[in-house]
C-alpha cells in the first residue's frame, strides 16, 4: 500500500481537533455548561468580553444560536496557543507559536517571509523557505532575508532586468542587446545581423570590424577602404567604392571638392575663380571673360554669356555700337548673340556664333563681301560667302579672312576672288597682308601671301599663295602660333620661342635676361605679335614681351627704349591669354577680368582715361 506523509499528517490533526472539541465540551459541562444567553449566528455578535478563562473566549456554538464559551483559536487553524499549555481549557495541544496567522502552525510549511512558520523556533530555514520559492528556468533562487532572490544563472543565461520573478530571462549569447553581457547591445546598423556565442556579428559583405564595430568599408566615411582611413566630410568627400572621393558632379580641386558647375571659386575648372558679384552657371562665370581680342587702337572681349563688347577707336564702326564715337569704356556690340569666337584686324572685328554663321563690322573693304569694298559698317553684318558647314578657328586681317573647319581653309583677299586650300590643320592665325596655319599640335607650320619682311619665313623674301608648298623653314614641332603685322612667332618643344619677319626670313629664337646674361626663353605655353612688339606667357601666368616699347607696350612699368630681348611685365602674374594689337597689348586673367597696357589715345586700354599705361591695367564696366 502506498504511503502519503502528508494525507497522514492531516489525519493526524482531524482527529486532534474532533479530540479537543470533545474535551471542551467534556471540560465545559456539555453544550450547556458555560453558555451563555445570547443568541448569535456567527462569532461577532458574541461578547467582547473576559471569559475568566485566558485560554477560552465567547464564540458562537456550533448550533449558531448561542454564545459559547470555547478553547482560545483565534487564527481557526485548530492549535491553541502555546501560552495555553496545560490549560484545561485547552482542549488541543498548545503549540501555536503565532495564533494570529493560520499559516503558522506545528507542521505548516516553512516560506520565504521573516517568520516561524511551523512553529519550530526557527526564522526561514534555507532549504525549507527557499524551496518554496517560485522556480524559473535556467534560474538558482534563494530566500535571503525574508525575499526570494536570484542566486545564480545557468548556462549563458544572465538577470539583465534584475527582476527575481522571471529569473535569468536573457541568453547573452544570442541576445543583440545583451551580447555577451547585460548591457552591451550591437550596432543598430548596416551589418549587424544577429549576436552569436556572446559577439555581435556581421553580413558577409561587410567584414570589417572597426572599434567594435561592423562597417561597411565601401561607403564608410570614417573607415573608408580601411579601418581609421576618414573621408573629410567638410571638404565634401565620400567614400565611393572604399575610396574617399568626391561625389558625382563635383570635382577635387586641391583636396576640396567643387562643383564647378556652380562653384564661383572653380567655376568650370579647377582654379578658375569667378569675379566680385559673379555667379557660376553651368561651369561659366556670368559675365566673365572668355575670349579677347586686340586691333590697331581698339580692343574686344567676349563674355561667357555669349555677347561681345569693345572699346578704343572706332573711326569705321569697329566697337560695333551703332556709331562711330570712340569709347574709353566698354560698349556691346550691337544685339550679337551667342558668341564663341572674336577676333580683330586693325581697324575691323568678326565674331563666329554657335551656330557657324560669321559676323563682321568695322572697315567694310573686302570683309564682309569678297573683293567689294561696303564701307565702314558700324553694326553686325553677316558674312555672305560661302563657308564650311563645321567651323573650328576664325582670323581675320587687314585686307581680307579665313576660316577653317579643321581640315580647310577658306579665305579671300581685297580685290580677289574667294578660293579654297586643302589642309589639315588646328590652328589658324592672319598678319597685315599675311596667314599661317598650324597643321597638327605639335607640328609643322605653313604660311602664305605677303613676304615682302620674311613674315612667311621661307629662307627667302619671295611671296606665297600655295600652301602646300609654304612651310616655314625649321618648324615641324610648333605648338602655338601668332601672325601680326608683319611678324610671325611660334612656340616650339618645351615652350622655346621662334621668331621671324621684319627682315627675318628665317625663324630666329627669343632670349630673355637672367643672372646678369641672355638664355634662350623657355617654359612659354603662348605667344602674340604684331609688326612692332610680341608677348608670351608662361602656365604660371607670368608674361614677357620683347620688341619697341614707345607707348609702354611692354609693360616694363614706365616707357623707354626698345628690346629685343624678354623682359619681365610687372604686376601680372594670373594671365592666360595674351593679344598684341597697334601699339598696346591686353591679358585675360584667371579670375576672368581683362588688363591692358600702352597706347591709350582712343581708349584702348578701357579704364576710362585716354592717359598711356605702362602698366597693367583693370579694363572696367567688363
Amino acid at each position: 500500500m502506498e504511503h502519503h506523509p502528508a494525507r497522514h499528517r492531516l489525519s493526524v490533526r482531524l482527529s486532534m481537533v474532533a479530540g479537543l472539541a470533545e474535551a471542551l465540551v467534556l471540560a465545559l459541562g456539555g453544550g450547556a455548561c458555560g453558555s451563555s444567553d445570547i443568541p448569535c449566528s456567527v462569532d461577532s455578535e458574541c461578547p467582547n468580553e473576559p471569559t475568566g478563562d485566558p485560554c477560552a473566549e465567547w464564540r458562537c456554538d456550533a448550533t449558531k444560536s448561542v454564545c459559547a464559551r470555547q478553547r482560545t483559536d483565534r487564527d481557526r487553524d485548530g492549535f491553541a496557543p502555546v501560552a495555553c499549555a496545560g490549560s484545561a481549557t485547552a482542549g488541543a495541544p498548545a503549540t501555536d507559536c503565532d495564533d494570529t496567522r493560520a499559516s503558522a502552525a506545528p507542521d505548516a510549511a516553512e516560506t520565504c517571509n521573516r517568520m516561524d512558520d511551523d512553529c519550530d523556533g526557527e526564522i526561514d530555514e534555507q532549504a525549507a523557505a527557499s524551496s518554496l520559492c517560485a522556480t524559473v528556468a535556467n534560474t538558482t533562487i534563494e530566500c535571503r532575508d525574508g525575499v526570494c532572490e536570484v542566486a545564480g544563472c545557468h548556462g549563458s543565461y544572465e538577470d539583465c532586468n534584475r527582476r527575481a520573478t522571471d529569473g535569468c530571462e536573457t541568453d547573452v549569447s544570442i541576445d543583440p542587446r545583451h551580447c555577451g553581457a547585460c548591457g552591451v547591445a550591437c550596432p543598430e546598423m548596416p551589418g549587424v545581423t544577429a549576436c552569436a556565442a556572446g559577439l555581435c556579428t556581421c553580413a558577409g559583405a561587410l567584414p570589417a570590424v572597426c572599434g567594435g564595430v561592423c562597417v561597411d568599408t565601401a561607403t564608410s566615411s570614417v573607415h573608408c577602404g580601411a579601418c581609421g582611413v576618414v573621408c573629410s566630410i567638410a571638404a565634401g568627400f565620400s567614400c565611393i567604392e572604399g575610396t574617399c572621393a568626391c561625389p558625382e558632379g563635383r570635382v577635387d580641386c586641391g583636396g576640396a571638392c567643387r562643383d564647378t558647375r556652380r562653384d564661383v571659386d572653380a567655376c568650370g575648372r579647377c582654379g578658375v575663380a569667378c569675379a566680385v558679384g559673379q555667379t557660376c552657371e553651368d561651369g561659366v562665370c556670368t559675365g566673365r571673360l572668355v575670349g579677347l581680342t586686340v586691333g590697331d587702337r581698339h580692343a574686344c572681349a567676349l563674355r561667357s554669356n555669349g555677347r561681345v563688347v569693345c572699346w578704343g577707336a572706332n573711326d569705321v564702326g569697329q566697337l560695333g555700337d551703332g556709331s562711330l564715337a570712340p569709347s574709353t569704356r566698354p560698349r556691346e556690340v550691337g544685339t550679337l548673340e551667342d558668341v564663341t569666337q572674336v577676333v580683330a584686324s586693325a581697324s575691323h572685328t568678326c565674331a563666329r556664333t554657335r551656330d557657324g554663321e560669321i559676323f563682321c563690322w568695322g572697315d567694310g573693304d573686302g570683309v564682309i563681301e569678297p573683293g567689294v569694298d561696303i564701307g565702314p559698317q558700324t553694326l553686325p553684318v553677316r558674312v555672305t560667302a560661302a563657308l564650311p558647314s563645321s567651323l573650328t578657328d576664325l582670323d581675320v586681317g587687314t585686307g581680307g579672312i579665313a576660316t577653317t573647319d579643321g581640315s580647310v581653309v577658306v579665305r579671300w583677299d581685297a580685290g580677289t576672288d574667294d578660293s579654297s586650300i586643302a589642309l589639315v590643320n588646328v590652328q589658324l592665325d592672319l598678319g597685315a597682308r599675311h596667314g599661317c596655319v598650324l597643321e597638327t599640335r605639335p607640328g609643322p607650320v605653313s604660311c602664305w601671301g605677303d613676304n615682302e619682311v620674311g613674315q612667311l619665313g621661307r629662307g627667302s623674301f619671295e611671296p606665297a599663295n600655295d600652301l602646300a608648298a609654304a612651310r616655314t623653314v625649321g618648324i615641324g614641332n610648333a605648338s602655338w602660333l601668332a601672325a601680326g603685322g608683319t611678324a610671325t612667332c611660334a612656340v616650339i618643344d618645351d615652350g622655346r620661342v621662334r621668331c621671324w619677319g621684319a627682315g627675318r626670313h628665317t625663324p630666329s629664337r627669343v632670349d630673355e635676361r637672367a643672372d646678369g646674361g641672355l638664355i634662350e626663353l623657355q617654359g612659354v605655353v603662348g605667344v602674340t605679335t604684331t609688326s612692332g612688339h610680341a608677348c608670351a606667357w608662361r602656365a604660371a601666368g607670368t608674361v614677357v614681351c620683347w620688341g619697341i616699347d614707345d607707348s609702354g607696350q611692354l609693360g616694363r612699368g614706365g616707357p623707354g627704349a626698345g628690346t629685343s630681348w624678354a623682359e619681365p611685365v610687372v604686376d601680372l602674374t594670373s594671365a592666360t591669354l595674351l593679344e598684341a594689337g597697334g601699339a598696346s597689348t591686353c591679358a585675360l586673367a584667371r579670375g576672368g577680368e581683362a588688363y591692358c597696357w600702352g597706347a591709350n589715345d582712343e581708349g584702348q586700354i578701357g579704364d576710362g582715361t585716354t592717359t598711356q599705361r605702362s602698366r597693367p591695367t583693370l579694363v572696367v564696366g567688363l
